[in-house]
Order: structure tokens, then C-alpha cells, then sequence
């Protein structure tokens, strides 16, 4: 305790810090977003996700080619940040997005490569085995995922070529 007559700087450090744990942060979040089509079904998921996520201050950043076919089928007023390889992606993001199925996901892997970056997987399809988040309740599941309530699952990616080399599955 750094003391002066009558006082003690260190009592009043722990007052003041207490005061400023009670006081909320804002801790602004980074997120990815990156699609292959844009069809008339999935722009309702894409708007609602892109409001949700303006309404929680979060930070996008949208894959170049997925943001074109937003302006092309949709009237945004917010402007967007935008990439368009993998190289100009970091480990600052938080999440990444991937709107569409399963092959979009795979594709958003070759993105986020081992940043280490957890991939939300929006189907705006049918059936997704990889895309778990189900259209109907992006909203809801959005909104936990930013609270930070979930969990992530491992995947791993293999590539096989067969003995001729002719083909990379």
C-alpha cells in the first residue's frame, strides 16, 4: 500500500477498478462471410443475417465475388469490407460464416485454411450434414453463437489422388 498522511492509493485503486469491472465493455467481434450463389431463397437469410449482425455492432468482412451478387439482387445502404483470397485473411477473425450447404463449407475451408477460425455453416438448402444451422432459426442461433453459447466440432480435410495421379479428390 503507497501511502500519504491519512490515505491509502492502493484501497483506492481497488475501489476505482471495481467501479470499471461494472461498467460493460464493448468487445466488437470480426466475422467472415462467404457464399457461392445467391438465389431468391437464401437473400431473406442473407439480409436477416447481415441485420443481426449490424444490429450487434459485430465487424463483416464478405468474400468479394458473394458480396457482388448481394448488390446485384439486394439494396444494401451499408457499405462492406471485402476479400478476395485467402492470403488477405488473418487469425483476428472470430467466426467465420458460410451461407449456402455442405460444398459451400468445403469451400470456406479453403479460405480460413489453419487460421484456426470456427466456421458457422448456414444451410439455405435442404438437408446439410456440415451446414447445421437450419434457415428457419438463423436468427436464434446467430444470436447464442454471438453470445458465445456454443460448441465447436473438429473436422478434418484429407485430399487422396489415386496411384496414376490423375485426379485430387
Amino acid at each position: 500500500c503507497f501511502s500519504t498522511p491519512g490515505r491509502c492509493l492502493h484501497k483506492r485503486f481497488a475501489r476505482a477498478l471495481a467501479v470499471l469491472r461494472q461498467i460493460p465493455q464493448h468487445i466488437i467481434m470480426k466475422v467472415g462471410i462467404y457464399g457461392q450463389f445467391y438465389h431468391k431463397n437464401s437473400g431473406h437469410y442473407v439480409q436477416q443475417l447481415l441485420d443481426l449482425l449490424n444490429q450487434k455492432d459485430v465487424e463483416v468482412i464478405i468474400e468479394e465475388n458473394f458480396l457482388k451478387l448481394i448488390h446485384d439482387n439486394e439494396d444494401i445502404n451499408k457499405t462492406y469490407s471485402h476479400f478476395s483470397t485467402f492470403e488477405e485473411l488473418d487469425n483476428t477473425y472470430d467466426l467465420f460464416f458460410s451461407i449456402g450447404g455442405d460444398g459451400t463449407i468445403l469451400q470456406t475451408v479453403t479460405y480460413v485454411r489453419d487460421l484456426d477460425i470456427p466456421i458457422v455453416g448456414i444451410n439455405t438448402g435442404r438437408l446439410g450434414f456440415l451446414a447445421t444451422v437450419n434457415k428457419d432459426k438463423l436468427v436464434s442461433s446467430v444470436e447464442e453463437i454471438l453470445k458465445n453459447n456454443y460448441s465447436i466440432t473438429e473436422r478434418s480435410l484429407i485430399s487422396i489422388k489415386t496411384s496414376e495421379g490423375e485426379e485430387t479428390f
